[in-house]
């Protein structure tokens, strides 16, 4: 598998593994409510930079649940990640 398709901000794109640069954990507060939270996946994948004028982007978790079990499996591979409430690890 080389890579998976994912659309963020309104904007599909391919996510192709090996061009993946890292990513990590991040816990986002709205800002119209503060009391709402949610932990997002941050992706650094710069070939995304000319499409979302950012070279990240977010994967909250209820979406990487829904991500077949392979693509997230090899997605916290690339990203040297273990997620043990996905049943990944790279450990």
């Amino acid at each position: 598998m080389r890579s998976f398709w994912w659309e963020y901000a309104g904007k599909r794109f391919e996510v192709i593994f090996k061009l993946i640069a890292g990513g990590y954990w991040k816990t986002y507060t709205s800002p119209s409510d503060p009391s709402v939270t949610r932990r997002v996946l941050v992706v650094e994948y710069p070939p995304v930079e000319d499409l979302l004028g950012d070279s990240e982007f977010w994967m909250n978790e209820y979406e990487l649940e829904e991500l077949d079990p392979a693509v997230r499996s090899m997605l916290f591979q690339t990203l040297k990640m273990d997620a043990p409430e996905f049943e990944c690890s790279y450990s």
